[in-house]
């Protein structure tokens, strides 16, 4: 079972390290988990508090490539978030991982280096699936699970850049496995070994905190079943707990879970207190952001996380049910995973979930609880009133690994039904059912030879069945790559139905298309172009020192007015379309297209140099700049009541003839903080409310 975990493993990664240069940095990872890895890094060697502190945009960390690597990307960005809006354990592994296979060794590039902790985050759990699914449920519904996973577009595609997700739904799954092995074998190791991946997984993201429920209710299932079989027998016991009968247990499965009749499983409050204590240790042995100051890290925390995940957004849920109290059930996400999961996973895993045995081998009550409360509870959390869910499923990726197992459960349940309706040859020749209750005579004369063993068969029969599973999921997954986050099954009509049911995240939400287009545009934009994006602009001068020609310019919004030919590039999540790129749209067509199963995700538009490039570009500027310092503006305005009716007057005197005039009114009415951003807004605020 090792062996063939290992196999796996090995393969994954060849496949893994072969495709990451592919992909490129996301929208997440360069606001957070990429400057966070350095600065952990550099509090780490120096002790230094500022590292953990730094005040975004005021202070930018100062890390030089190594003179002796190759180009290092972006890093050098203002850090727009604070340490609890990342995930901190992922940032310092991806930093870890930077400093030794591109800093050390330089066998990788600097953001691949960093990516690849996602890629054995997706390693961990492929060896979880078989290991521990093939101890329980058999070594070919083990491996089944682990391939249908690393067929799922989504997960596939999240495993070669995503650093929140990937690394939490491998430390969640560990940790739901080893609470399965404590709670039902007991065992001091057990208990401690859950408790230290329960930490970490805390450390890497908040969703771990949903495993206490978790393995609450598994603990309940254990202790329930363990009591209610206590006046059995052995056999009927072992039967009832989900593992085999004492006779044949060691024979057909290996199943070690099996407990003594008339225990309780492996609880003990020894046990709990033991894995309570790992729990905090770890979590806070990887999170030097409560040493210094543990109070007011835990409440900036605390504030933040029940801020974001108490706030209920309708408009980005295909349906809303209203509750009293005015909250809400948001089924955004349970529904996504019936559209971003391929067909031939829910299929076997609804099997796998309704079935009582896997052959003649029983799954019992807590077997099945451990799949059940495994998918059930990461997607249940998301209908909780007043949860909100956006990106598909990315957000509680924890429930993939799991329903995988389910679903490489139903492909041995089916397995096993096709060769037991398959007719196998009688004594004498005749062809007859193999579930048929009467077994002919044997007939006189020489015994034949022996018929293929039935061990052959099923193995035959359940390579078939794994074949017709995998190859749904296999081709959809190479017909998406690299952007296989904007996966959408046939339940949703595809990429093309996700979009035109006004699905918000159905594109490539994250940005990982951004490096095909730079890829392009090296290839064929013109000498000395600018380029302008309008949406997520950060991801694009992440990439920029690795990915784009060097007298190719990114522009910034204090940059003049392009003097070349102007591209403008953007990825097509349009709720978060600025009012300039929707004033440029119209009756324009894309010089090229990032296409999908038919729908966009990225555009490339090619302006020529004059007064069009210049206009573009100057519409944009100044709703950069406007709405950095709106906030300020308002805020300004409802702290002096009195002053707010003279303000309103001279922008309703405004007229483009006049706009030195009416800056020049402001001025002496505004503070001095404002004074520099006036002429951008005024014409931001005049575009807003009469559109060209």
């Amino acid at each position: 079972m090792a062996g063939i975990a290992a196999v796996l493993v090995a393969a994954w990664l060849a496949v893994a390290l072969w495709l990451l240069p592919t992909y490129g940095p996301t929208w997440d990872c360069v606001l957070g988990e990429y400057p966070l890895a350095h600065n952990l890094l550099a509090f780490y060697g120096s002790g230094d508090q500022t590292w953990l502190d730094l005040p975004d945009e005021e202070q930018v960390p100062d890390i030089a490539a190594p003179a002796d690597g190759p180009p290092h990307f972006e890093l050098a960005l203002p850090r727009r978030r604070e340490w609890f809006q990342t995930s901190w354990l992922g940032a310092l592994a991806a930093g870890v991982s930077c400093h030794l296979f591109y800093g050390t060794l330089g066998v990788m590039s600097s953001l691949s280096a960093h990516h690849f902790v996602a890629v054995l985050s997706a390693a961990a759990v492929i060896a979880a699936l078989v290991m521990f699914g093939g101890r329980r449920f058999g070594l070919g519904a083990g491996v089944m699970a682990a391939l249908l996973l690393i067929t799922s577009p989504r997960f596939f595609a999240h495993a070669f850049n995503n650093l929140k997700d990937v690394p939490e739904t491998a430390l969640y799954t560990l940790t739901w496995f080893a609470g399965f092995a404590a709670l039902t074998r007991g065992g001091t190791m057990r208990w401690a070994t859950t408790g230290v991946l329960l930490g970490l997984a805390a450390a890497q993201k908040i969703n771990a905190v949903f495993l206490l429920p978790q393995l609450g209710l598994l603990a309940a299932v254990v202790c329930w079943t363990r009591q209610r079989a206590s006046p059995r027998t052995e056999e009927d016991d072992g039967e009832a707990h989900g593992g085999l009968s004492a006779k044949s247990s060691s024979a057909s499965a290996g199943h070690a879970d099996a407990p003594s009749s008339g225990t309780t499983g492996g609880w003990s409050w020894r046990g709990f207190a033991l894995a309570t204590l790992a729990s905090m240790l770890a979590y806070v042995a990887v999170s030097p952001m409560y040493w210094s100051d543990p109070a007011e890290a835990w409440s900036g925390y605390v504030g933040f996380m029940s801020m974001v995940g108490s706030t209920f957004t309708s408009e980005q849920s295909a349906v809303a049910t209203a509750l009293p109290g005015g909250s809400a059930i948001d089924t955004h996400g349970a529904l996504h995973v019936l559209w971003t999961t391929p067909l031939s996973v829910l299929a076997l895993a609804l099997v796998g979930l309704c079935a009582s045995r896997i052959g003649e081998r029983p799954l019992g009550i807590e077997l099945r609880a451990l799949l059940v409360l495994g998918i059930a509870v990461p997607i249940g959390r998301t209908l909780l009133p007043g949860m909100r869910n956006f990106d598909g499923v990315r957000h509680f990726l924890e429930f993939t690994p799991t329903l995988c197992l389910a679903a490489g459960v139903g492909a041995m349940v089916v397995a096993h039904w096709i060769k037991g309706r398959a007719p196998v040859p009688s004594a004498s020749g005749a062809q007859t059912e193999a579930s048929s209750s009467a077994a002919p005579s044997p007939a006189p004369g020489p015994t034949p030879g022996p018929a293929p063993g039935p061990a052959r068969g099923v193995t035959l029969t359940a390579v078939i069945v794994g074949i017709a599973a995998l190859v749904p999921g296999l081709l959809a997954t190479t017909r998406t790559h690299p952007n296989g986050i904007a996966y959408y099954n046939v339940l949703a009509g595809g990429l093309t139905g996700a979009q035109q049911r006004g699905l918000r995240e159905a594109t490539d939400y994250w940005g990982n298309s951004y490096w095909q287009g730079l890829a392009w545009l090296d290839e064929n934009a013109t000498e000395n172009a600018a380029l302008l994006v309008p949406v997520a602009p950060h991801i694009v001068a992440c990439a920029e020192p690795v990915r784009l020609r060097d007298d190719i310019h990114l522009l910034h919004d204090k940059n003049g007015p392009p003097r070349a030919d102007l591209y403008v590039m953007f990825v097509t999540r349009r709720d978060w379309y600025p009012t300039a790129l929707r004033d440029f749209l119209p009756g324009r067509r894309a010089t090229h297209r990032i296409v999908l199963d038919g729908a966009t995700l990225l555009e490339i538009h090619h302006v020529p140099a004059g007064p069009a490039a210049g206009d573009a570009f100057q519409r944009w500027r100044d709703e950069v700049v406007a709405r950095r310092v709106t906030p300020r503006f308002q805020t300004w305005l409802r702290q002096h009541p009195k002053q707010a009716p003279r303000v309103a007057g001279i922008l309703r005197r405004y007229t483009p003839e006049r706009l030195d005039q009416t800056v020049a009114e402001l001025r002496t009415n505004l503070p001095a903080n404002l004074h520099a951003a006036l002429p951008a807004l005024v014409l931001f605020m005049q575009r807003e409310s009469s559109p060209d």
